[in-house]
């Protein structure tokens, strides 16, 4: 059953997101790391609603898709999950329990921190009391204390904390000397007490802890804002890829052609070079040197990679007496079973991509070719004008 995957690409910088697990290629070996993947991405003309549309149907990675190496973090069922877990991988570039717990609790030491500074009053210095306030007959002391509390724009708070000291000297030994704080706030101008059993916490440092659910349309937008650094960096990356696989294709291709020593000079013009040319293909180092300068001509397809061949080979002058038996009102030879005949063949399937041509489709393609020999080079046009001026 396909899933939405979240994946980290470490050749991105660590940029973390959210494919379908139908996108992830299987592992080449059994040595490759369980969690390094080779996944298939969508090009860059691909974004936004078609990206989406891609990822929620789980469609098939197409053979234009960028080919990229990933980590897997985890995998969900429904997307908004898999989003979510997206967001926290940012921070962490992991979804293991040890990260995500680790996670939380930085975040809860800072929104203490944040409390701490918001709610901590700064201690005021200490106001002088008259002598007539004192008595030693109450056995208690009051201390008033006015500390000014954060500032508001709505209004002028004032905190006042009344604090009770046991003065009772033959109860010091016997009762720890723990004050009592009252705290009160001046909120215009009426003296409030404050409840310090309840948290005292600024709704600026309220911190939702469930995650809001989104449209899908927003989440697509957030997705395509957070991914545009990605995106410039893939498309940087795509050119270095493109490079290295054209030079992985080119493979064999890349090396120098051979010299044909002893060869009849290419392309052909007589009967008797061709004669000559059969007799030097008698040696196996000869044929494989042909091979090797006649399949790095190409083609589109079959027909087009045999005409490629034979125009090395064969003036047109000269393919107009050839036909592939060396039968014909015009023909003079044929290269029906004979060495050429084979090399041509082989010339053909080691070209890339033609590697199952059939003998039929080569043979069928050599006959099409001499027969047409009279229509090029300007054949067709004055057999056209021929036929009007008769």
């Amino acid at each position: 059953m396909a899933k939405f995957t979240v994946v980290v690409f470490p050749d991105e910088e660590n940029a973390v997101d959210v494919i379908s697990s139908t996108w992830i290629l299987p592992s080449l070996s059994a040595e490759q790391n369980s969690k390094e993947k080779v996944c298939r991405y969508p090009p860059t003309k691909v974004r936004g609603a078609k990206l989406a549309k891609l990822l929620a149907s789980h469609s098939s990675p197409s053979s234009d898709w960028l080919i990229c190496t990933c980590r897997i973090l985890g995998e969900y069922d429904n997307f908004l999950l898999a989003r979510e877990a997206s967001i926290r991988a940012e921070e962490t570039s992991n979804l293991e329990p040890s990260a995500i717990d680790e996670l939380d609790t930085r975040r809860l030491r800072q929104k203490k921190l944040l409390k701490g500074k918001q709610t901590k009053p700064r201690k005021p210095p200490p106001v002088a009391r008259s002598s007539s306030t004192s008595s030693d007959e109450s056995g208690s002391q009051e201390n008033i204390k006015f500390t000014s509390g954060p500032a508001q724009p709505s209004s002028t708070k004032l905190s006042l904390q009344l604090v009770t000291i046991n003065a009772n000297d033959e109860k010091i030994h016997d009762q720890p000397n723990t004050p009592q704080v009252d705290e009160y706030v001046v909120v215009d101008n009426e003296l409030r007490k404050l409840d310090t059993t309840a948290p005292n916490i600024s709704p600026g440092l309220i911190v939702s802890e469930t995650f809001d659910v989104k449209t899908v349309v927003q989440l697509l937008t957030e997705f395509q804002e957070e991914n545009r650094r990605f995106q410039q960096t893939i498309i940087e990356k795509l050119v270095i890829i493109n490079h290295k696989l054209r030079q992985t294709a080119l493979g064999k291709t890349c090396k120098k052609i051979t010299t044909l020593v002893g060869a009849p000079p290419l392309p052909l013009t007589n009967k008797e070079d061709l004669v000559l040319l059969n007799n030097w293909l008698n040696n196996e180092t000869n044929q494989e040197s042909m091979v090797e300068n006649l399949k790095l001509q190409g083609g589109d397809h079959v027909a087009g990679v045999v005409a490629s061949i034979l125009q090395e080979i064969f003036t047109n002058h000269f393919a107009k007496e050839v036909s592939f038996t060396g039968q014909g009102p015009k023909a003079v030879c044929g290269i029906k079973n004979s060495k050429l005949h084979k090399i041509v063949i082989r010339a053909v399937r080691e070209t890339e991509g033609f590697e199952t041509s059939t003998d039929f489709s080569v043979k069928k393609a050599i006959i099409n070719w001499f027969k047409n020999a009279g229509d090029r080079a300007g054949g067709r046009e004055e057999r056209r004008q021929r036929h009007l001026t008769t």
